[in-house]
Formats: C-alpha cells, structure tokens, sequence
C-alpha cells in the first residue's frame, strides 16, 4: 500500500506542475493581450482578463514569474524607441505650448498692471474719504 501512496503523491506534484505552467502561459498571454489592446498592465487587468480572483497572483511561483516584465520588476529598464518625427512632433507641441503661455503670462501681466493702478486709485479715494470724515467728525459737536 505505501508504494501506491507513493505513486499517487507524485502524480500529483506532476499534475500541480503542469497547472502551474498552464497559469503561467495563460499570464503571459494576457499580458500580451492588455499590451496590444494599449490597457495598463497590472495584476487586477491580468486577473480580470483570466477570469481568476487577484489574490491567486499573490503566489510566490506567480509573482516570481511575473519579474520577468518591467511594469512588475523596477530593476529592468525598458528601452525606448523614439524617431525624429516623435521628436520634432513633441518640439512643436511644445513650442506652441511655450507661445501660449507667453502670451498669457503678458496677458495676466497687462491686467496685474492694470488692477494695480486700480487699486491705487481706490487707495487714494478712500485715504480722501477718510480725511473728510476725520474733519466733519472733528467739527461736530457731540452733546453729552
């Protein structure tokens, strides 16, 4: 009897073995998958697209695994791929973006100018208002 508890045992670690690739192919495919679809690679988009619960990513084997990709490991640096035309596209983005944050900044300064002159000007009126009252008050004679 022991031999056939044995045998069953290691049957057994073969089939867990066998699971375990399949689960670990099944990721990398979703992984290519949300790749292709341009969706973030993370370990709720991967368990949602196999269709298993999040917490069977938490394996040791699984998150072993998943090292092997730079979204889960921040030692591998991802090369990038950039072309001229990326570059002068993104030179031009930029420099209509610096034109227009010019002409605002000359825009809020026009009206910094503006506002400041304003408030000078209601400064004066009110020290003036002030003085009056100061002299009417002063004149008055408040009976006790």
């Amino acid at each position: 009897m022991p031999q056939s508890r044995g045998k069953t045992n290691q049957g057994l670690a073969v089939y867990k073995q066998s699971q375990r690739e399949e689960t670990l192919r099944r990721i990398d495919e979703a992984i290519i998958y949300l790749r292709n679809k341009g969706l973030e690679i993370t370990k709720k988009n991967i368990a949602s697209e196999l269709g298993i619960h999040y917490n069977t990513l938490k394996s040791e084997y699984i998150k072993y695994h998943l090292l092997r990709y730079p979204e889960f490991n921040p030692d591998i640096q991802t090369p990038v791929f950039v072309t001229n035309e990326d570059l002068e596209k993104e030179a031009a983005i930029l420099h209509n973006k610096l034109i227009k944050t010019k002409l605002a900044n000359k825009n809020l300064s026009v009206e910094n100018t503006r506002l400041r002159l304003e408030n000078r000007k209601l400064d004066n009126e009110y020290q003036c208002l002030l003085g009056r009252y100061q002299i009417d008050v002063g004149k008055k004679i408040i009976p006790f």
